[in-house]
């Protein structure tokens, strides 16, 4: 029983993953995320630069660090929604797909939280954009996770939803 239900949670996420790609959210989000990624390489390559040669040395380093951290983030980003597409157009497998998206770092964080105090006024924009993009991000990675949101619904072939949630909290509570 585990078994079919492990197969089919499978293909209802990777179903989810192909009906995701294909939506008007998804056009959205990758339009946003990609734009984001150009309209933060070209302030931290021109104004940005400019501006943080006038910061005082402390903020300086701050400004540096969250620059770095902005950066790699957003290419976690750029690459998690060109995986995505590229799975939607099947350019990948779903064991392809699936160990790629997790070998991304979309999900590691610093615990403690920066100081932005001081920034230029534009950087700590830019930042606040990134961290909302990448909280959009990892919530739809979490749903698109084999462990995610998603696959306590799956429905199982040959049963009802009802019957195949049934099935599945009988199945968690004999495993006990």
């Amino acid at each position: 029983m585990h078994m079919r239900v492990q197969e089919s949670t499978a293909v209802y996420l990777a179903d989810y993953v192909k009906v995701y790609s294909k939506s008007d959210a998804f056009a959205l989000l990758f339009k946003e995320g990609m734009s984001l990624v150009e309209e933060v390489a070209a302030y931290l390559d021109g104004q940005g630069k400019r501006a943080s040669k006038t910061l005082e040395r402390s903020v300086a380093a701050a400004y540096a660090a969250e620059s770095m951290r902005m950066t790699t983030r957003l290419m976690n980003v750029a690459a998690w929604l060109l995986l995505v597409r590229s799975k939607r157009d099947d350019d990948f497998t779903e064991v392809q797909f699936q160990t790629s998206r997790r070998s991304l770092r979309l999900h590691e964080s610093s615990r403690d939280k920066p100081d932005r105090a001081g920034l230029p006024k534009i950087m700590c924009e830019l930042l606040e954009k990134s961290d909302s993009i990448v909280a959009r991000v990892r919530h739809i990675d979490r749903i698109m996770s084999t462990s995610g949101v998603l696959s306590a619904y799956a429905p199982e072939p040959g049963l009802s939803d009802a019957r195949g949630l049934q099935a599945r909290i009988a199945e968690a509570f004999c495993r006990g």
